[in-house]
């Protein structure tokens, strides 16, 4: 969609309910726009909720935990807005050109030197 960031924009909570996806650019979207997130805990869901500090994480498939979290974040949104601010200054801090590129560049270095 060409307006998936106007509509997590909108939103007050982002609910990722996949049970799938190798880096959900959802998550980092809503992260960036400061949006509390309940997601369920697949590959990179970990990372970029700094495992749980910037946004709550669920078991794939699990509907009532899935509810019980969006309950959660909705009866303390205030808590929730402060979690996911903190998220966005993880989210620029951990995914850093500079540093990813770095950190590329350290994989590629020890590979050549073995």
């Amino acid at each position: 969609r060409d307006d998936a960031l106007a509509i997590i924009a909108a939103s007050d909570i982002l609910v990722h309910p996949s049970l799938e996806d190798a880096l959900s650019s959802a998550i980092i979207e809503a992260l960036m726009l400061e949006k509390p997130i309940v997601a369920t805990d697949i590959s990179g869901v970990r990372d970029s909720l700094g495992d749980g500090d910037y946004g709550v994480i669920v078991p794939p498939g699990d509907f009532v935990a899935l509810g019980d979290a969006i309950e959660e974040i909705s009866t303390d949104l205030a808590s929730a807005r402060v979690r996911a601010r903190l998220g966005r200054e993880h989210i620029l801090s951990y995914m850093d050109a500079k540093q990813v590129a770095g950190q590329h560049q350290d994989v590629y270095g020890s590979l050549l030197n073995e």
